[in-house]
């Protein structure tokens, strides 16, 4: 037993450390400052690894990862979470590996390696969906939709989350609401249709702020609100709402975050003609990117502060680091977005320093690579700096080609934008369409199970009331059979009382005959002057009388108290000296006997109680035990207060009563026939009389054997408690 609970012991010290390990880890997790939640996430490796625990340790180098990312150390990031990855292995755990890879492709995502983040967010939303996980899939689903956003392919993200919006109230995270619907209007922002996303960040907005989230988790929303005001040129709401962004993500930490809003701060300044302001923030990007080297950034913030030197006419400048951005993009897949963007500037910077080959060159390479993607704004920019080229080369014929190029460009880009939006309406129209069927099948449903339910009502109601219907009719049955039994029980209670009543008749009968044939007897002697001493043979003869008076006495006592119409009334005395006064009575009477008392009471105990019949109880009780207690035997009278209840007992030496007829002794009539009987007389009705005063008392009455030898008779009286109530005065 005791090793079981050392076992026990050992295993609940345990779960304990491994609860608060866990909840250190969340609470270094939590903190504001990411190099502060590297710093404490690692001082805790050592113990975590100490534990036999493996989802504790996954979780941990997870939280651990997601730090390292959001400070950038991408390498770091990438060997925690495989080593996550392969403890998870081991351990043959899907879902938990589902988790890893979501955090992986984030990973790859904030590195812009979209390849590798498409293919781990795809698992994660696979094995998510297969776990039924919503939350989570459509966290992963958004990421994977925003990875596809960042290659141009706008279509495919978009059918990856538009589903997840139908089933909007299924998803018990509000601020995955608010992300998803800011998700949408980023791709609704690269089709060009900016009304359509500015309803929808207004959407997200409101989503956050009716969840009650703070103003530090609404960053994203601002940096979207903001280039929606950008695209739309209201740069002075752009510079508002890009610095209020700017200032929770440095609040936050997140170097990408930071330098993202740095890059928008400097096209929003720059659209307002704050030249130097914007050449700032392009710079600080650029060191904020480069802090966390991050190669593509980087470019990104040079080609931002080439196009301030471009808008001051430096084009020298401008050329120089849109020719670094180029060499470092045009080596990378999948950025063609701003690939695209750096060509076009590139061929304009050229054609501005009158170096037209060159700007011919690329503009020709910024027109095939955009024969491959959407970018057709990029595209009609491209085609504007080719028409200046060759006009100015004088080559008219190949100008005039590139303007109608041009021309169905700018067709294009509108009918594109029409169509996208027409799309998205017809996607709206199909997801309506799916909806009002899929209600129409619920309601079809629901008619078709509350039909089942009506008959499922309906049998229940039959069945109920055959079912009440044969239970009246066993009610009825039972009734009829216990009025049966009740008149069956009635018959032979009558005949019992009717066999009662005949010994009765017959005992009293024997009773009355006895001393009325003496005294016919003694009678007769006197009348014929048969007796010598004739006052004894009177004294006899007036004994008889007297028994004979008392046995009528008592059987009238007796059925008066049958009928209820004896009349006791009950008085609050204190009943030690009553009590005392019998025992000296008693001890009078037993003169010739070895009487012993023992009564302890209190002065005030009282007793509600008809005085005169308590006395005849124990006037009873000392005939009894003075008649059938041999000389010189022991008599003892004891009287004790019990709790609220006094106890009387009269015990005396032998003959005694056999154990089977000690509560016969109580019954009308009934006297011992064996050494108790001898030759005295008795009505046999004293100790019934008894009984009945006892019980009209509430109290009780009991024989049992006596330790000295005879018989023991025990009553137990309530004691009364009314303080208030006049009592008599003794």
């Amino acid at each position: 037993m005791r090793f079981y609970f050392i076992i026990l012991l050992i295993f609940s010290f345990s779960v304990l450390a491994q609860n608060d390990l866990s909840q250190k880890i969340e609470r270094a997790f939590k903190h504001h400052d990411n190099n502060i939640k590297v710093s404490q996430l690692k001082s805790l490796d050592s113990t975590v690894f100490n534990q036999t625990n493996y989802k504790i340790k996954a979780r941990y180098l997870r939280l651990l990862s997601r730090s390292l990312r959001d400070t950038s150390e991408f390498k770091q990031a990438h060997f925690t979470i495989d080593r996550a990855i392969k403890i998870v292995n081991n351990n043959q755990n899907k879902y938990e590996f589902g988790k890893l890879a979501h955090t992986k492709g984030v990973i790859y995502f904030k590195e812009s390696n979209y390849p590798d983040a498409i293919k781990w967010l795809s698992q994660a939303t696979a094995i998510y969906k297969e776990y039924g996980k919503f939350d989570d899939e459509v966290n992963a689903t958004r990421r994977l939709a925003g990875t596809y956003r960042r290659i141009a392919q706008y279509h495919v993200a978009l059918n990856l989350l538009t589903p997840l919006l139908s089933r909007k109230e299924q998803i018990s995270d509000k601020a995955e609401l608010g992300h998803l619907y800011g998700s949408i209007a980023n791709i609704y922002v690269s089709l060009q249709l900016l009304p359509e996303a500015l309803d929808l960040e207004l959407k997200s907005l409101k989503t956050f702020n009716d969840a009650g989230f703070s103003e530090d988790k609404q960053a994203g929303s601002y940096y979207a609100i903001a280039e929606l005001y950008r695209q739309l040129e209201d740069f002075n709401s752009a510079k508002i709402y890009f610095s209020k962004s700017l200032e929770l993500d440095i609040k936050s930490g997140d170097r990408s975050y930071i330098g993202h809003s740095q890059v928008k701060m400097a096209q929003a300044t720059l659209g307002l003609n704050q030249i130097d302001l914007s050449l700032d923030y392009a710079t600080q990007a650029l060191n904020t990117f480069s802090e966390i080297n991050s190669e593509r950034d980087q470019a990104w913030a040079k080609s931002n502060i080439a196009l301030a030197h471009a808008k001051n006419k430096q084009f020298k400048l401008a050329e120089k680091y849109f020719e670094q951005s180029y060499q470092v993009i045009s080596k990378r897949e999948g950025d063609n977005s701003l690939l695209s963007s750096i060509l076009y500037n590139l061929s304009e910077m050229k054609f501005n320093l009158q170096k037209y080959n060159e700007a011919r060159k690329f503009g020709l390479e910024s027109l095939n690579l955009l024969v491959k993607t959407p970018y057709l704004k990029y595209k009609v920019k491209t085609l504007e700096v080719l028409v200046k080229v060759e006009t100015q080369n004088q080559n008219f014929e190949q100008a005039s080609d590139y303007q109608n190029l041009l021309l169905n460009a700018l067709k294009k880009l509108n009918t594109t934008v029409y169509n996208n939006r027409l799309s998205i309406l017809q996607n709206s129209l199909d997801t309506v369409h799916k909806d009002l069927a899929i209600k129409e099948l619920e309601l079809d449903k629901s008619h078709k199970q509350t039909l089942l339910d009506q008959n499922k009502l309906r049998n229940q109601i039959t069945i109920l009331i055959y079912s009440i219907i044969v239970i009246l009719l066993l009610g009825l049955i039972l009734k009829l059979w216990n009025k049966r039994k009740i008149i069956k029980l009635e018959k032979r209670l009558l005949a019992e009382s009717m066999e009662r009543k005949k010994a009765l008749f017959s005992d009293i009968s024997h009773d009355l005959r006895t001393p009325l044939t003496v005294l016919k007897l003694q009678l007769e002697s006197l009348e014929f002057d048969l007796v010598n001493d004739k006052d004894a043979e009177f004294r006899s003869m007036h004994e008889k009388i007297n028994q004979l008076n008392q046995l009528v006495s008592d059987i009238n006592e007796l059925s008066r108290m049958d009928n209820d119409s004896i009349n006791i009334i009950k008085e609050p005395f204190k009943c030690k000296f009553l009590i005392s006064g019998f025992s000296n009575e008693f001890k009078s009477l037993a003169s010739e006997f070895d009487y012993t008392e023992e009564i302890i009471l209190d002065d005030n105990v009282m007793l509600l109680a008809c005085r005169k019949k308590i006395q005849q109880v124990l006037a009873n009780l000392a005939s009894n035990s003075i008649k059938y207690t041999d000389v010189p035997g022991r008599i003892h009278f004891s009287c004790k207060q019990k709790h609220n209840k006094i106890v009387l007992s009269v015990s005396d030496a032998s003959p005694g009563v056999p154990k089977k007829s000690q509560e016969k002794i109580f019954e009308r009539l009934y006297t011992e026939e064996a050494s108790r009987n001898r030759d005295l007389v008795g009505s046999g009705l004293g100790l019934a009389i008894t009984k009945s005063i006892i019980e009209m008392h509430d109290g009780s009455i009991k024989a049992k054997e006596s330790r000295l030898g005879g018989l023991k008779v025990i009553i137990t009286l309530p004691l009364y408690k009314n303080e208030t109530q006049t009592i008599s005065n003794i």
